[in-house]
């Protein structure tokens, strides 16, 4: 019979895993990583996955093991057609090139530390159109192709840090729905829908 409060003893909310096996489920990858969210009344790990899955670790079938935070930081991820999410990450380059699928480019249209860390050729290679970044008037001024993290870029440091909890609020709110692009009388509009397409009447347009 499992301890279920030495079980919560040993992965309090906010600890960091990654899986190395998930019984019965072939989607939850070797090496996903996730964050502890609660421990049940029968002691399974509830756990927010980077892949957006809230599945939980069964301690009698499943495998992973606990990461130290020291080199990682949370960070705000969207990607074309999802919901914005957090998820963690290794605070390094080859990490960022692989969320985003290439070379870099920082991004700072906000009026805080934030970046927005995207595909530096996204454009030319064609990506998906995924999030309009808007001005101060609502209307469209630039539109983000591909994947991008959000993370706080200080000007007096040279690496990147993790989110204040007030600013992974603001940006998982400011781009939660993903959105479509299409071009009417010479405009470019944009359409945000919730995952099932049920439009959401909020749109921006741009020359």
């Amino acid at each position: 019979m499992v301890n279920v409060e030495k079980v919560r003893s040993e992965y309090p909310r906010g600890t960091l895993v990654e899986l190395k096996h998930m019984e019965g489920e072939p989607l939850m990858k070797e090496g996903l990583r996730g964050t502890v969210e609660h421990v049940d009344d029968v002691g399974q790990i509830h756990v927010r996955w980077n892949n957006g899955s809230s599945l939980a670790l069964n301690l009698d079938f499943d495998e992973f093991s606990v990461v130290d935070r020291k080199d990682t930081l949370d960070a705000v991820f969207v990607e074309p057609g999802r919901r914005a999410r957090i998820i963690n990450i290794d605070n390094d380059l080859k990490s960022f090139q692989e969320a985003v699928g290439g070379r870099i480019e920082e991004y700072m249209p906000f009026d805080d530390e934030a970046a927005i860390i995207c595909n530096e050729d996204g454009k030319l290679e064609g990506l998906t159109p995924n999030r309009a970044v808007r001005d101060l008037e609502g209307e469209i001024a630039d539109i983000i192709c591909g994947s991008f993290l959000i993370v706080n870029a200080p000007i007096e440091k040279a690496e990147f840090s993790e989110l204040s909890k007030e600013q992974k609020e603001k940006y998982v709110d400011m781009f939660r729905l993903p959105e479509r692009f299409v071009r009417i009388d010479g405009m470019i509009e944009s359409i945000k829908y919730d995952p099932d397409d049920r439009a959401v009447p909020e749109r921006g347009r741009v020359r």
